[in-house]
């Protein structure tokens, strides 16, 4: 594990203290060398990770980094996951727009793993949720913990922040980045900002059922590609 992401572990840590149930799942850089060499930067805020239940329905276990745990496994199987690499896929490689037989192509390509590795990640609540989150626990997780998230931010010094928090985001994140309603501007589902030199796109969950990729996934390409030609992208520090 790197310096970098030993260091994001032991910040979340000071705001997710281990208690009876469970310990905090950690995010932020999944693979920080891998993220550090990606052309754009991108972020993923999304509102909590699963773990397991009880019989009493109970969410618990914890304890663990996704990038981890998927550079173990060395295969994407999650809907989410494998969306979010396809996604930074384009996005790295210039393509402008994708269709159905491509996005199937980096799917079952074996740099797919590589694709999702160098984004990163943020949850909203790092304690392990259910399967189908429950908005006002997410919300009261972001209130009490809204100062982490955005240290967070500012430490993975994204080019793009993809935000897919339901409601969260119109309700209370929006007001706390400072956007004005007015500002937001849309193509197709999914509605974007200008955040300084930054892009901030609003789209729906990557697993949500239903979502047709080649569209879900143009939307934002058309979005990425139009800031792209307007503003300078940020350079990470080693």
């Amino acid at each position: 594990m790197s310096n970098k992401i030993e260091s994001m572990n032991r910040v979340i840590d000071s705001y997710y203290p281990e208690n009876n149930f469970s310990k905090p799942i950690y995010d932020g850089f999944m693979n920080y060398d891998k993220y550090r060499d990606s052309k754009i930067k991108i972020l993923w805020v999304l509102k909590e990770a699963y773990d397991s239940v009880d019989e009493d329905t109970n969410a618990f276990g914890g304890g663990w980094h996704l990038g981890e745990m998927l550079e173990k496994r060395r295969k994407l199987t999650s809907p989410t996951h494998i969306m979010m690499a396809q996604i930074s896929h384009c996005i790295n490689k210039d393509i402008d727009k994708t269709e159905k037989k491509e996005l199937d192509n980096i799917r079952m390509n074996v740099n797919s793993l590589n694709d999702m590795l160098s984004t990163a990640y943020i949850n909203v609540k790092k304690y392990p949720g259910k399967t189908k989150s429950n908005a006002k626990d997410i919300s009261r997780s972001y209130s009490r913990t809204k100062d982490l998230l955005f240290r967070q931010i500012n430490i993975i010094a994204p080019d793009i922040i993809l935000f897919g928090v339901g409601d969260l985001f119109d309700l209370e994140i929006r007001n706390d980045l400072l956007l004005e309603r007015q500002e937001m501007k849309w193509v197709g589902k999914a509605s974007y900002y200008n955040w300084g030199n930054r892009l901030i796109i609003e789209v729906q969950h990557p697993g949500m059922p239903g979502n047709d990729k080649a569209i879900f996934i143009n939307d934002i390409l058309a979005i990425v590609n139009s800031w792209r030609e307007g503003f300078c992208l940020t350079t990470a520090s080693n």
